[in-house]
């Protein structure tokens, strides 16, 4: 038996309805280099399948980039008079896909973090990965999932006055439970300063929130970025006495992880918090700004924003200060 007849009943066999239920899986061609001869064995596979399942709609093709799917596009196109475009995924990398594949089995979820990548895709955060992100307090989009944290316990201490965890916003997410209460400028900034604030040209951007001790400023810095855990890539720095240089590492580190060598699509939104002026934060979004070009980021908006939670010592001072816009900065109080 020669191995084409060999390969044809292999796929017969596997698509069989007693074997598999019939609409019930997918057959998935992992494409690492590109296809370009008519007599390529992986073509000839793609047709039977093709004929066994009785059309495309069971087939998905991932192709390592936009020239290797060009090619195996336009093959099928030529020899079988098909438009597989449809069935194809060429922008995403192989991180990528195998991350959002792992985040869509519950038991993942709960075992592992993931970060987002753009297009609702995910990348597996792996722990030697975060583990090397030492400054930073990495919000995951699958934060607190098949975690134990006693619900009663944090709940009590954040009322008491204990600061707010990222428990806090989970379980309030949770059925039965009484939505996070939003804060004053919550809709404000999450809705028209952050959108703002991608639009200008550079590569870091910054705002103040000022608010005056125990007003519930860290609480609501926090709650935005849960709010936008999905479309950016978040993290609190956890000490304001850390290097700005190394942090400034682990902040581009954070931007570019997973999309090996592509440009990063979804931007970092980085929570500081303790800063005593806002020269600290020049200093910071300058180290950032850096080792963005010291990487090679190229880009006309914004791919590091970072929302400064600064504490007033009194309501007087609050008055005082003239703050307002300005053209690097925008301060909220």
């Amino acid at each position: 038996m020669d191995k084409r007849a060999s390969v044809r009943d292999v796929i017969s066999f596997l698509c069989r309805k007693d074997m598999l239920p019939n609409k019930r899986y997918l057959v998935v061609f992992l494409l690492l280099s590109t296809v370009s001869e008519h007599s390529d064995p992986l073509l000839e596979t793609f047709s039977i399948f093709r004929q066994e399942l009785k059309g495309i709609e069971q087939i998905l093709c991932i192709c390592e980039n936009e020239n290797a799917f060009t090619c195996w596009k336009d093959l099928i196109k030529a020899r079988y008079g098909i438009d597989i475009s449809g069935r194809c995924i060429y922008q995403l990398s192989f991180a990528e896909i195998d991350g959002t594949i792992l985040s869509l089995l519950s038991e993942n979820r709960k075992a592992c973090r993931f970060l987002p990548c753009g297009g609702g895709s995910k990348v597996l955060l792996e722990k030697k990965v975060e583990g090397s992100l030492s400054a930073l307090d990495v919000l995951c989009v699958n934060q607190c999932e098949g975690g134990n944290g006693d619900m009663a316990t944090i709940e009590e201490n954040f009322y008491k006055g204990g600061k707010v965890s990222w428990w806090n916003f989970f379980f309030s997410e949770q059925p039965g439970c009484t939505p996070f209460i939003k804060r004053d400028k919550f809709d404000f900034i999450v809705n028209t300063v952050i959108p703002d604030l991608r639009s200008w040209r550079k590569v870091c951007a910054s705002f103040n929130l000022q608010h005056v001790t125990g007003c519930g400023g860290t609480t609501l810095a926090k709650h935005i970025l849960w709010n936008l855990k999905n479309d950016f890539r978040c993290a609190v720095l956890k000490d304001h006495h850390s290097d700005m240089a190394a942090t400034a590492v682990q902040v581009v580190k954070l931007l570019t992880f997973g999309y090996n060598e592509l440009p990063p699509q979804i931007p970092v939104l980085l929570m500081i918090d303790g800063f005593v002026d806002t020269d600290m934060v020049s200093d910071l979004q300058q180290c950032i700004e850096q080792q963005c070009v010291k990487v090679k980021i190229q880009s006309t908006s914004p791919k590091v924003i970072i929302l400064n939670c600064m504490r007033l010592e009194s309501e007087e001072q609050d008055r005082n200060d003239s703050g307002g816009c300005i053209h690097r900065q925008q301060t909220l109080r």
